[in-house]
């Protein structure tokens, strides 16, 4: 799906989408599935890495509850808390 919503706005805006943006647009979504009766909440993290060359490299989580922000260095599984103290 974050294909798909990078791909429609680029067709529409004409430039990438950037990644604080794409990673709000994916956490809106899981966070609308995620309170929708009728549908299957989303069971996975998503981590969102993008390189600018005015703003340098990004790094974002994105929960299945609709919660995301940017990180220097991030892990999702299920050794994530050691992987998390490594970094």
């Amino acid at each position: 799906r974050a294909i798909y919503e990078a791909a429609e706005f680029k067709y529409k805006q004409g430039y990438d989408m950037p990644v604080e943006q794409l990673a709000k647009r994916m956490a809106d979504l899981n966070q609308y599935y995620t309170q929708n009766a009728e549908m299957r909440s989303l069971g996975c993290a998503m981590i969102l890495v993008s390189y600018d060359s005015e703003d340098g490299p990004s790094v974002y989580r994105v929960d299945p509850a609709g919660y995301y922000r940017s990180m220097k260095a991030v892990s999702v599984g299920v050794k994530a808390q050691s992987a998390t103290t490594a970094l």
